[in-house]
C-alpha cells in the first residue's frame, strides 16, 4: 500500500506561479491560524478574482511548530498561533513582489480576538510581550470566521 502511494505521487504536479494568467487587480492575502495540545500554526493563501467574476486561491506558506513539554493551556498556544500568523504576514509581504489589496487573519480563538481589542495595560506578562511586539499588526482584522466557529476556549 506504502509503495502503491509512492508511486502515485510521482503523478502530483503544483503550479509554480502565484499569479493566474487571467487574474484582475490585486490578490488579497489571507492567514489562518489555528492551535491544540500538541501543535499550533499558520497558513497563508493568495486569493485572486479572476476575469470571469470567480476566484482562485494559491497556497504560499505555511508554519507549524510543535507545543513544549510543559503544557500550556489553549488560550496562550492560541495567541502564540496568532502570533505565528503576524510573523508569516510580514515576512510574506517583506518578501513576496506583490502589492495586496487586502490583508485578512482568520482565527476560531475568541479568546485571542478579545485578548487584541483588551487595552494593553490589562495584559499579563505572557500575553503583553506577545500581543504588544507582534500581534498589534493583526489588530481588529482578527476574525471569527471559521466554519469551526464553535470552537471557543
Amino acid at each position: 500500500m506504502l509503495l502503491e502511494e509512492m508511486t502515485e505521487l510521482n503523478t502530483v504536479e503544483f503550479d509554480c506561479s502565484l499569479t493566474p494568467d487571467d487574474a484582475v487587480g490585486k490578490p488579497s492575502l489571507v492567514v489562518f491560524c489555528d492551535a491544540s495540545k500538541q501543535t499550533f500554526g499558520a497558513c497563508a493563501y493568495l486569493r485572486w478574482l479572476l476575469n470571469t467574476g470567480a476566484f482562485v486561491v494559491k497556497f504560499v506558506a505555511a508554519k507549524s511548530r510543535v507545543t513544549l513539554l510543559k503544557e500550556l493551556s489553549i488560550p496562550h498556544l492560541e495567541l502564540q498561533a496568532a502570533v505565528m500568523a503576524s510573523w508569516l504576514a510580514n515576512s510574506i509581504r517583506e518578501e513576496i513582489r506583490f502589492d495586496f489589496e487586502s490583508v485578512q487573519y482568520f482565527s476560531d480563538s475568541r479568546v485571542v480576538i478579545a485578548r487584541i481589542q483588551e487595552p494593553s495595560c490589562s495584559y499579563k506578562p505572557f500575553t503583553s510581550v506577545r500581543v504588544v511586539r507582534d500581534t498589534v499588526s493583526i489588530g481588529s482584522k482578527l476574525m471569527d470566521e471559521l466554519s469551526n466557529s464553535a470552537k471557543c476556549c
